[in-house]
């Protein structure tokens, strides 16, 4: 994921000073889509995969069965399949202006990555709210949340157990990325 981001961003980088520093003043570089169509479309989709697919495997895990975590995986690769779709319209149309004429496309892979992260959100808020052994509530993790939020002894309790319900229904349930996706 890190060189992926990073390959992203270096790339978006070169967008922008090819549009903004060599095309200064010339307004049609600005629809020329030098990397545009790798770095936006299909850069994200993939990156969104690995990061759906690692709470398809948490599902998996809690669930434990194949049918929520597979449908939720294929609605994922459907998202996939619009973002790849996106990008080589993208090259082939050789305009940033006519990125219209895209709609199925880029609608099969926000509409499918928006479903996916909802849907995974809202599964994962249920299954972690299903009461567990507290021997094995934070196994997986070598500190507590209280721990990441503040190291202090009965300062503000309240505030801190408020705090830390919002930290682990944020991060275990994926819900800031399914948020932004229907905002967008």
């Amino acid at each position: 994921m890190f060189f992926l981001d990073t390959l992203q961003s270096i790339l978006v980088a070169a967008d922008a000073f090819h549009w903004f520093a060599l095309g200064f003043g010339n307004l049609n570089l600005l629809v020329k889509p030098v990397t545009a169509p790798f770095d936006a479309p299909i850069l994200e989709v993939i990156m969104a995969l690995v990061e759906q697919t690692f709470f398809c495997w948490r599902l998996r895990v809690l669930h434990k069965s194949w049918w929520l975590p597979s449908s939720i995986l294929l609605i994922a690769i459907s998202g996939v399949v619009g973002g790849i779709a996106s990008g080589i319209g993208g090259f082939k149309l050789g305009n940033l202006a006519l990125l219209y004429t895209l709609k199925w496309q880029l609608s099969l892979s926000l509409a499918a990555m928006a479903v996916t992260d909802t849907l995974i959100a809202v599964a994962m808020t249920i299954l972690v709210k299903i009461p567990r052994p507290s021997s094995i509530k934070y196994a997986f993790l070598p500190f507590t949340y209280k721990q990441l939020l503040r190291l202090r002894t009965g300062e503000m309790e309240q505030t801190d157990n408020v705090l830390t319900r919002i930290v682990r229904l944020t991060v275990e349930t994926n819900t800031v990325t399914g948020t932004v996706a229907f905002t967008l």
